[in-house]
């Protein structure tokens, strides 16, 4: 009886898991904030593009053990080196942020990077009119 009592219920593994992404989206928040003031000191401090390429390499090198083998394994299945290429422009974005640096405040920074969840939403329903947004 000792081991179906130590179990959580339903309800309390709900709990924790609504509880745990409600921390990981406070987590990514913060991220993005400090992405944003670190933007706007780096002004005139190193290359736009150099904060760039250090979140990328560390992104690489974290999941490089990884993804590794998957994607060897995958690999005649993925796609074509064009579409991993437009994936890129994701870093032009981040570059231009950084360059934006120098001409606002840390606060309109926040808020731009706070808007793209939003616009891509909007962007996805536009774009794609048989996606439902809603359950």
């Amino acid at each position: 009886m000792a081991n179906a009592q130590s179990r959580p219920t339903a309800s309390q593994a709900a709990s924790r898991s609504v509880a745990g992404a409600y921390a990981l989206l406070t987590f990514t928040a913060l991220i993005w904030a400090g992405d944003a003031v670190a933007g706007k000191w780096a002004v005139g401090q190193v290359l736009p593009l150099a904060p760039t390429s250090l979140r990328w390499l560390i992104a690489c090198v974290a999941l490089a053990p990884l993804a590794a083998q998957p994607a060897a394994r995958e690999w005649r299945l993925l796609p074509s080196w064009r579409y991993i290429l437009l994936m890129g422009s994701h870093a032009a974005f981040n570059a231009l942020f950084y360059v934006a640096g120098t001409y606002t405040s840390a606060t309109n920074l926040a808020l731009i990077q706070g808007e793209i969840p939003v616009i891509v939403i909007v962007w996805s329903a536009a774009s794609l009119p048989t996606t439902r947004l809603s359950g």
